[in-house]
């Protein structure tokens, strides 16, 4: 999934032109966002979230008052591997993606960006990790084991029965 931040200017007074590009950009799945701030007088701008599977088709255009920034851009496999390994890191840390190989990186890759060829990988990732055992065992004499249940509290020596006869 894309995610693109755009940026609606308006560059008429009365904002008719602003009002077509906010529409456009809704067509193509924009959201205005709480967190971003919306001017209604001149100059008029507004800024939203773009969210689609492939590459958006909308470039800046400074004089119809649009301004794309790409925020989360999927890469393809191969263009991951036409990167140089400084660039291959800084695009997998944007992902949440750390680490010393490449082919295991490449394939979280996938995974995260929900492409068809991480899966397997993902899932070996999130498979349950056996116990190691401990390297400190523990000897049979220190284990403890319970000691018997008495009938009397503890610290009471046991009661003598009172009606035997000798």
């Amino acid at each position: 999934m894309n995610t693109y931040k755009v940026t609606v200017k308006g560059n008429d007074i009365l904002g008719i032109q602003w009002l077509h590009n906010i529409v456009k950009i809704a067509n193509m799945g924009g959201v205005i966002e709480e967190r971003f701030h919306i001017k209604t007088s001149f100059p008029h701008e507004v800024t939203m979230l773009v969210q689609t599977e492939n590459d958006l088709r909308l470039e800046t255009d400074m004089k119809a008052g649009i301004i794309v920034y790409p925020v989360m851009v999927a890469k393809t496999r191969e263009e991951m591997e036409a990167l140089d390994w400084e660039e291959f890191k800084r695009e997998c840390r944007a992902w949440g993606i750390a680490g010393r190989h490449r082919d295991t990186m490449t394939n979280l890759y996938m995974a995260a960006t929900e492409q068809s060829d991480g899966v397997k990988v993902a899932e070996k990732e999130n498979a349950p990790v056996k116990e190691k055992p401990s390297k400190k065992p523990v000897k049979k004499s220190e284990k403890k084991e319970p000691a018997p249940k008495e009938s009397t509290p503890e610290g009471l020596p046991p009661k003598e029965d009172t009606n035997k006869e000798e």
